[in-house]
């Protein structure tokens, strides 16, 4: 799972697929199905605000309304759109600290080592996202807690499974000058057909 889908499971509006070969392999368009000019217009827009109406949507795009829809329909249905989510402020909801976790594993060369704890990471709700990293570490989590008490006993817990972690070093965000709001769809590379 690379960053850009960590980052849309957490927050985004929309979520896509990255871009890994594996991912691609899976974004390429089926049979009759074609990624083109116009359905990328369409998860722009939803990108910016998923709860526009069809029919807002298709004046953006320069469709008819049961067109646009179709698309739509057909993007979800190809897996070009996974889900659609909020994007909430959580400060004014409730208390929280955030936790950005670099963790070593004792063994990160092998799937085995790897697989253990990917699955115990993904079984604790209070870590929101999890990349696997090249470098010096092998993972970096991030953990949303009601406080450092909670986040020590995660960390506990999780040492006491023995899933193979060797290290793990914990930084405290502050604040967050600039939270994920969405991709950068001008700046990447689109696997789109232009005709």
């Amino acid at each position: 799972m690379d960053s850009s889908d960590i980052c849309a499971q957490r927050q985004g509006r929309l979520s896509l697929l990255g871009n890994n070969k594996q991912q691609q392999a899976h974004l390429m368009p089926h049979k009759n199905f074609k990624f083109d000019r116009i359905n990328k217009k369409i998860i722009e827009a939803l990108q910016e605000n998923a709860r526009i109406s069809n029919l807002e949507l298709a004046e953006i795009v320069h469709l008819s309304p049961s067109a646009c829809l179709k698309r739509t329909k057909k993007l979800e249905e190809q897996g070009y759109i996974r889900r659609y989510t909020t994007n909430l402020d959580l400060a004014k909801m409730c208390v929280s600290v955030t936790i950005i976790s670099n963790i070593t594993l004792t063994d990160n060369r092998s799937s085995h080592g790897a697989g253990r704890f990917e699955q115990a990471i993904k079984k604790e709700p209070c870590a929101v996202e999890c990349y696997k990293v090249g470098g010096e570490i092998d993972y970096v989590v991030h953990f949303i807690c009601v406080n450092l008490e909670q986040y020590e006993k995660i960390t506990e817990d999780l040492l006491d499974q023995d899933i193979g972690i060797a290290r793990i070093t914990s930084h405290v965000a502050l604040s967050t000058p600039k939270p994920f709001a969405k991709y950068p769809l001008d700046e990447l590379l689109w696997l789109v057909d232009n005709d």
